[in-house]
């Protein structure tokens, strides 16, 4: 059974993409074509769930599957589109998860800029202040959100929220999102 646990951000995370990201991009050589850092643990300051989530974007998703004992190599189960068609997925670290690989072609534009935006949405404050992680740190104590919102929180609690919010972001530009009632949406 895995074991979920949400933790204060730690600054380690990024440096551990990296150096996945680089043994990742051993193994896919030149069918890579970008690498990212998705999921929480790519928003500094986001408390998360301590799995680094890293996309490899490649030419063909299928050239990933000619891969597949070189990840296992390095300790990743090859889970293959695992509920998402189009996609290859790993995982590492069994019950204790510590990795998760969500593989996707250059052209399956829809689900890399899915996983792009919302990692740059979270990382984009609602003018200087955004409240929580999965589980609330300690809420400024003045509201200066901008964006309509709603705000429903108790001292240990989950955040029930909704906000709309107007973002710029270096993939999509300007755009508008809302954010989730209640426990955000996994990626």
């Amino acid at each position: 059974m895995q074991h979920i646990t949400v933790v204060p951000y730690d600054p380690a995370w990024p440096g551990l993409y990296e150096a996945e990201a680089q043994a990742i991009a051993g193994v896919l050589g030149q069918r890579l074509t970008a690498i990212h850092h998705i999921g929480s643990t790519a928003v500094p300051g986001l408390a998360a769930k301590p799995v680094i989530d890293i996309m490899p974007v490649v030419w063909a998703v299928t050239e990933a599957d000619e891969c597949r004992a070189d990840f296992e190599a390095l300790g990743y189960e090859y889970l293959g589109e695992f509920g998402i068609p189009g996609r290859r997925y790993l995982r590492k670290g069994g019950d204790e998860r510590t990795h998760q690989v969500h593989i996707f072609a250059r052209q399956d534009t829809e689900n890399i800029l899915r996983h792009l935006a919302f990692r740059d949405y979270l990382r984009t404050p609602l003018r200087g202040t955004w409240p929580c992680g999965i589980i609330c740190a300690p809420i400024p104590p003045a509201r200066r959100l901008t964006a309509r919102s709603s705000w429903n929180w108790r001292p240990g609690s989950l955040m029930t929220s909704t906000a709309t919010a107007t973002a710029r972001t270096p993939l999509l530009g300007r755009w508008s999102a809302t954010r989730w009632n209640g426990a955000p949406p996994v990626i």
